[in-house]
């Protein structure tokens, strides 16, 4: 065993030994103060809609057959519902432009009627005639369209048709019910598009399908002021929602259910 005379000796003969250089990466240095947080790249989202193409449904929609069933990248909500009823459009046997232009004029046509004979249905859903009106006249199909949710309103009279639309982000689903059909379409919300649902045999939904499927999402709601509802009226809405009208045993207050059933608009 060396003694520590020698291990000296040793330690002072290598002090006259030129060091080597060592090339060294400062990202990776152990500095004695804590770095400033370094900003990361930011990373863009892709979009996985893409017009006038097969869409893969969303994750959420695990309860359905993928193998059955898929979204479809259309340019707006209206070219969705054409697309689902008609089969020259979806084929392309039709002008798009021209058919798009159609339905437009179509709605234009019957919104007076529709309104005269639907008068309770729109006065209970507080949709007025004129804003649907001039959004329809001022709609440009060569140009984005933003979606206007009271139009399916019309559409759904007009048509005849019951229209379902799916928020799988919120979980809600919106409901556009005609008084004299049974035929069932369904559209899904995905990246602020409103896409088409389809069957690869085109098969349209029935109502035990549209009851299995709405079975995985809470109703949208449509909320008035808070002063309008008596603690009555608010307890009867969070019963049919499935909201606990109880907390700790004890009755939620009125602000405490309208927050909780705020959550499903």
């Amino acid at each position: 065993m060396p003694s520590l005379s020698q291990i000296s000796l040793c330690i002072q003969k290598n002090n006259k030994f030129n060091t080597p250089n060592i090339n060294v990466n400062s990202d990776y240095v152990q500095t004695e103060s804590v770095p400033e947080k370094i900003k990361n790249e930011t990373v863009e989202e892709v979009s996985i809609v893409t017009h006038d193409e097969i869409i893969e449904i969303p994750s959420y929609f695990d309860f359905l057959d993928k193998n059955n069933y898929y979204l479809y990248g259309t340019s707006n909500m209206f070219d969705s519902v054409l697309f689902i009823m008609s089969e020259d459009f979806r084929l392309g046997n039709v002008s798009k432009k021209d058919a798009l232009t159609n339905f437009r004029d179509f709605l234009l046509e019957n919104i007076n009627s529709s309104f005269t004979k639907s008068k309770a249905m729109y006065a209970k859903n507080n949709i007025k005639r004129k804003p649907i009106e001039t959004y329809l006249k001022e709609l440009m199909f060569s140009e984005k369209i933003k979606s206007n949710l009271d139009v399916f309103n019309l559409i759904s009279d007009t048509k005849n048709i019951n229209i379902y639309i799916l928020d799988p982000d919120k979980k809600l689903y919106y409901n556009y019910i005609s008084s004299s059909s049974d035929k069932n379409i369904i559209l899904v919300m995905w990246e602020e598009h409103i896409l088409p649902l389809m069957s690869i045999h085109n098969n349209s939904f029935s109502d035990s399908d549209i009851e299995k499927i709405l079975s995985y999402f809470n109703k949208k709601l449509i909320l008035n002021k808070l002063t309008t509802y008596k603690l009555a009226d608010l307890q009867l809405l969070a019963n049919n929602n499935d909201i606990s009208i109880t907390i700790d045993n004890k009755k939620k207050s009125k602000q405490r259910l309208y927050d909780d059933l705020m959550l499903l608009t």
